[in-house]
């Protein structure tokens, strides 16, 4: 629930500021905590699957354990239970993002900066 909490914050400075969220900056949190969805603009973050994520982490605690175990009557050595695992997770999105658009295009000075070609593409943004 801390990233969701410290993106809230961040949403408070940048509106403190005077910029415009989404529009001069977007801002994405995660995990889906309730301050995610009470914020104003309400943020774009990513759910996770808590049960999920703790049902993993106790398989894999209790296969370190048995792995230890087996391996502390056999040799010495210390067992190499560590793995690598992926939980699914979901993009929910709400007000706090937005393309890029042409102003945004813009450093505060007014120089112009090119956006990444896919960027300018999906803000409907064509200069040749």
């Amino acid at each position: 629930m801390f990233s969701d909490r410290f993106a809230a914050g961040v949403l408070a400075a940048a509106l403190d500021r005077g910029l415009a969220v989404p529009g001069a900056l977007s801002i994405i949190g995660f995990d889906d905590s309730p301050v995610a969805s009470n914020s104003r603009p309400a943020l774009t973050t990513v759910r996770q699957d808590l049960a999920e994520k703790g049902h993993a982490a106790a398989a894999s605690l209790v296969a370190a354990v048995q792995a230890r175990t087996a391996t502390a009557t056999e040799t010495p050595e210390t067992p190499d239970a560590a793995r690598h695992v992926v939980l699914p997770v979901e993009l929910v999105i709400r007000e706090s993002t937005a393309p890029p658009t042409v102003a945004t295009l813009h450093d505060p000075k007014g120089r112009s900066r090119k956006a990444p070609a896919a960027a300018r593409r999906r803000a409907g943004y064509h200069q040749e």
